[in-house]
C-alpha cells in the first residue's frame, strides 16, 4: 500500500498508520498519523485531525526519546491547539492545554519559531477569555522573542497582540 502510493500517501495516510500501528511499527504509524492530521486540517476536518493527532501522541510513548520524537510531539501539540481552537472555540480548555505543552516543549528543545506559535495560541486563549493582563504578558513575551530572533514579521504580530490587549485594558 505504501509503495503503491509513493509520493501521494496523503490520501491513505490514516489507513497506512493503522496498518503500521497493528504491525508494531510505531515510528511509521506516528509519521502517517501526523500526515493524516495535517491533511484533515487542510480539509477543515478538525475533529478528524484531533483524533489522528491524539492517537499519534499516544503512540509516541512507544518510541525511545529522540529529537524527532520531541519535534513530533511539539508539532502535534501545536496542531491540536489550533484544531481545538477551530472546533471548540479559542477559549477551549483543550486548546490551552495543547498550547501550554507546546510552549514547554519548544523551550526544552530551543525552537524559537514554534515557541512563538505556542505563545500566540496562548495569547488567543487568554484574550478571548478576557484575561487581558495575562494576554499582555504573553504579547510582551512574543515581542521579546521576535526581537531576539530578529524576526520583523513576528515582531509585528507581537506588537499587534500587545496593542489589542492594551486597547481593551484602557
Amino acid at each position: 500500500l505504501e509503495v503503491g502510493y509513493r509520493g501521494g500517501t496523503e490520501e491513505v495516510a490514516a489507513e497506512l498508520a493503522l496498518h503500521f500501528e497493528h504491525a508494531g511499527d510505531y515510528h511509521r504509524a506516528v509519521q502517517y498519523l501526523h500526515q493524516a492530521a495535517q491533511e484533515a486540517v487542510r480539509r477543515s476536518g478538525y475533529q478528524e485531525a484531533i483524533n489522528c493527532a491524539t492517537t499519534a501522541l499516544s503512540l509516541l510513548k512507544h518510541l525511545e526519546p529522540s529529537s524527532q520524537k520531541a519535534e513530533w510531539e511539539l508539532s502535534l501539540d501545536l496542531l491540536l491547539g489550533a484544531c481545538f481552537s477551530a472546533a471548540k472555540g479559542y477559549a477551549a480548555a483543550e486548546a490551552n492545554e495543547a498550547f501550554s505543552k507546546a510552549r514547554a516543549l519548544s523551550r526544552k528543545i530551543d525552537n524559537q519559531a514554534l515557541l512563538f506559535q505556542s505563545l500566540a495560541g496562548l495569547w488567543s486563549f487568554r484574550f478571548v477569555r478576557g484575561e487581558l493582563n495575562f494576554a499582555l504578558e504573553l504579547a510582551t513575551d512574543m515581542c521579546e522573542l521576535a526581537r531576539r530572533g530578529r524576526n520583523p514579521m513576528s515582531l509585528v504580530h507581537g506588537h499587534m497582540a500587545a496593542g489589542i490587549a492594551l486597547f481593551y485594558l484602557a
